[in-house]
C-alpha cells in the first residue's frame, strides 16, 4: 500500500503486473531499493523522504541504475 513494499523486490526475470515472466526478458534482473535517506531532500524532512534506486542488469551483464525522490507530503 505504499512505496515502502517495493522494497527489496528482486526478480530475474522480470514480471509484469499478473506475476508473469515477461516476455523478451530472459537473463535479465530487476532490483528495487527504498531508503530513507539521512537529512531528508531538498528541505524536505527525512521522514518525509524516499530514495527509490531501480537496478536493471541486461543479459549481457551490463547494469543500469535509475534514482528518484518520492515525497510524502
Amino acid at each position: 500500500d505504499d512505496i515502502d513494499d517495493y522494497h527489496g523486490l528482486n526478480q530475474t526475470p522480470p514480471l509484469d503486473s499478473s506475476g508473469t515472466d515477461m516476455p523478451g526478458y530472459a537473463g535479465f534482473n530487476l532490483s528495487i531499493t527504498v531508503s530513507q535517506p539521512g537529512g531528508g531532500w531538498n528541505g524536505t524532512p527525512a521522514v518525509d523522504t524516499r530514495l527509490i534506486q531501480i537496478q536493471v542488469t541486461n543479459s549481457a551483464a551490463e547494469i543500469f541504475t535509475y534514482s528518484a525522490y518520492r515525497l510524502n507530503f
